[in-house]
């Protein structure tokens, strides 16, 4: 009898909208990147949720004293999207971790990434020689490179 009660009853509230309620309400905010694999140097897009209205967001990897990769600026809703790049030499290659802190009430979300490797080439003519930089690779891995077709 309860249930068939609840449709009915009218909420009333000061004007904001329902979304500017859940801005400092106990919601964890959530990040997520436009992707879930990348390469070292690629640039991302990473969307942010429930952080404090106009807040500022820093986005880390694996350390949220280290390795900053760039800011989001949140609106008055607590949203917040942008493009990241990623460091060119991030560790190892697999599982890494994608870290957002809010500046105004310390918030912390993370999302799992993976890295694969990545060789730079360095320009160079018919019969010259080149030399070959890799980055996400294990240690120790042996990398077989193929020159053509």
């Amino acid at each position: 009898m309860l249930a068939a009660l609840v449709p009915s009853l009218t909420l009333f509230h000061s004007g904001k909208t329902p979304a500017a309620h859940a801005v400092g309400t106990n919601t964890s905010p959530t990040i997520t990147p436009s992707v879930n694999i990348v390469r070292p140097k690629d640039t991302i897009i990473v969307t942010g949720q429930g952080f404090a209205a106009d807040d500022t967001v820093y986005i880390s990897l694996d350390n949220y004293l280290s390795n900053l990769l760039g800011t989001l600026s949140c609106d008055s809703n607590g949203n917040c999207s942008g493009s990241v790049t990623m460091p060119p030499y991030p560790g190892v290659q697999g599982q890494h971790t994608l870290l957002a802190k809010g500046t105004a009430q310390g918030e912390l979300a993370q999302a799992t990434i993976s890295f694969i490797p990545r060789i730079y080439p360095f320009k160079g003519g018919p019969g010259s020689s080149i030399s070959l930089t890799g980055s996400a690779f294990a240690a120790n891995e042996t990398v077989p490179i193929y020159w053509g077709t």
